[in-house]
């Protein structure tokens, strides 16, 4: 979209609005972007460069957001197929409280990392939020694991809602 900006900058100065350049010839011939060589030495990015490298930077954004509208779409279908499937609270073995989770991976590979939100609630209020819960794990499709974060001190929290937000597979 730059590269285009650019290059509708550079031939602003031709436009004529509500009728045609009675120059349109000329223009066609030699222009900002378009320098027939006999008149100016050849420039890199100039003309046929530089549109080309417009449509070509144009095609590889377009790519990459593609790309990253599949990665979406696998996160959303994978975040559904891994369930927490209980959770529960107890001292860890080191004399902290820690929070425990049994998660099921109900996807086609190996699960090798989780990223959780640990929201701290009272009732229905979200009282604080924790994302430093990041495991390396393995989790076969089809299989149960049993793991654990730390549990955090924030005031006036009864309650700890888990959530998986992140997932990489092997």
């Amino acid at each position: 979209m730059a590269a285009t900006s650019q290059a509708a900058a550079l031939v602003v100065q031709y436009r004529r609005p509500g009728q045609q350049n009675p120059d349109w010839q000329a223009i066609l011939a030699s222009n900002a972007l378009y320098v027939r060589i006999e008149e100016t030495p050849y420039t890199p990015g100039v003309g046929l460069g530089r549109a080309a490298a417009a449509g070509l930077d144009t095609w590889a954004k377009h790519e990459r957001a593609l790309s990253e509208q599949e990665r979406r779409e696998g996160m959303a279908e994978a975040l559904q197929a891994i369930r927490i499937v209980q959770v529960w609270e107890q001292p860890t073995a080191d004399g902290h409280q820690g929070i425990f989770f049994d998660i099921f991976n109900g996807t086609n590979g190996t699960v090798s990392e989780l990223a959780m939100n640990l929201h701290y609630a009272a009732g229905q209020q979200i009282l604080g939020t924790d994302n430093s819960c990041r495991l390396s794990v393995n989790i076969p499709p089809g299989q149960t694991a049993r793991l654990g974060c730390y549990k955090r001190l924030v005031p006036g929290a009864t309650g700890v809602q888990p959530q998986i937000v992140d997932v990489r597979w092997r």
